[in-house]
């Protein structure tokens, strides 16, 4: 698909023009005789029109769209670094406005678009720099406090910009596929965590670890999650995958295959963000997830007397008659907890008993059982 788009964008190719690869799905054209700045919105109109005309191969039609950004010599940069890096910048522009568009660079591009970038190229090297690392945070029975599970969250401490939000690098490893690679990296020193606080002698509870539909679609991956916890010696009940509506709606038939396989084998599914996205009592139905969480959007509001609330309490009802675990999220105070007890929610986590803590923390919480 590459070959056939290469091929028809040479025929704007003059001795005046450079075209070239520079990323995996990244071209880059270099005009060096426009005589004026308005000539490049029709440029990159005429090269979009190039670009999303269908591909057919191997009886397959394709369809393909693009993001260009463009730059100027010498306003936007003196050397072809920096007119490379501020084209990137305005094609990330394009992206965050829209597929299929274009944008000249600004140095008003704001700051965030400078970071994302940057972000983007960082992660690529985060995983061999060892950027990374896992806070857990508990769960825990409602009324006795004692824990019950833990969450591993991943984190990124960057060189530069310090500790990155989840929030803006996993949407960006999704982007860029690094998140099955993320995936696989969470799952091993998750395993290899439970194994030192086996060794420890303390009494391990289960983790529960976030999965993409994309790692999910991986070839191999049952038998990668085999493989690692034989590795660790690891029972495949202290394991279990949060996965969210959005992240199964489009492979339901392939993800259910793959979760079936996982259950065998005592692999535990938890469903998250309930009621944020896509929410389908089929895919409770479906599914058979071992455990529900509700959002913390809905127990924010939780005690507001209004649609979130009926709607949180319905929820609990339906995973109470669906005999399923159901885990309350982001529980911050008195009132919500005590709304969560009076309602009949068994499990809770959020700030009220745990921020997200080090290894070393969670192993003092595992000699207590109780917080």
């Amino acid at each position: 698909m590459l070959q056939r788009i290469a091929k028809r964008l040479k025929k704007f190719v003059t001795p005046n023009v450079i075209l070239a690869r520079v990323g995996e799905d990244e071209l880059a054209i270099c005009f060096s005789s426009l005589e004026h700045i308005n000539e490049c919105p029709n440029l990159a109109a005429a090269l979009l029109q190039e670009i999303e005309k269908e591909i057919t191969i191997d009886d397959f039609s394709l369809y393909v769209t693009a993001s260009i950004g463009i730059s100027i010599y010498p306003h936007d940069g003196e050397d072809a670094k920096m007119l490379l890096t501020n084209a990137n910048l305005a094609m990330r522009r394009a992206k965050e406005v829209g597929r299929s568009d274009w944008q000249l660079y600004s140095p008003l591009m704001d700051s965030e678009t400078y970071k994302s970038y940057h972000l983007e190229k960082g992660l690529r090297n985060a995983l061999l720099q060892d950027e990374f690392f896992i806070e857990y945070q508990p769960k825990v029975h409602t009324n006795s406090r004692e824990i019950d599970s833990i969450e591993a969250l991943i984190r990124w401490n960057h060189p530069e910009w310090g500790r990155v939000s989840p929030e803006d690098f996993i949407p960006l490893a999704e982007e860029t596929h690094l998140i099955i690679e993320l995936g696989d990296w969470v799952i091993q020193h998750v395993c290899k965590q439970l194994q030192q606080w086996k060794n420890q002698g303390l009494q391990i509870v289960p983790v529960s670890i976030n999965v993409s539909s994309k790692h999910l679609l991986k070839r191999g991956f049952v038998e990668h999650v085999q493989q690692t916890l034989d590795r660790y010696n690891i029972d495949p009940s202290f394991i279990e995958f949060e996965v969210t509506e959005s992240s199964i709606i489009q492979y339901e038939e392939h993800v259910k295959k793959v979760m079936d396989e996982l259950k065998k084998i005592g692999v535990t599914f938890a469903l998250d963000d309930f009621g944020t996205g896509f929410s389908s009592l089929s895919h409770l139905k479906d599914f058979e997830f071992n455990t529900l969480k509700i959002d913390k959007t809905f127990i924010q509001h939780a005690t507001d007397k209004g649609k979130q609330q009926a709607i949180t309490k319905s929820i609990l009802y339906l995973a109470h008659a669906l005999n399923m675990k159901v885990i309350a999220e982001g529980v911050e105070t008195k009132e919500q907890l005590a709304f969560l007890q009076k309602h009949e929610c068994s499990f809770i986590q959020g700030y009220i008993v745990s921020q997200p803590a080090a290894p070393q923390k969670i192993a003092e919480y595992l000699k207590k059982r109780f917080l």
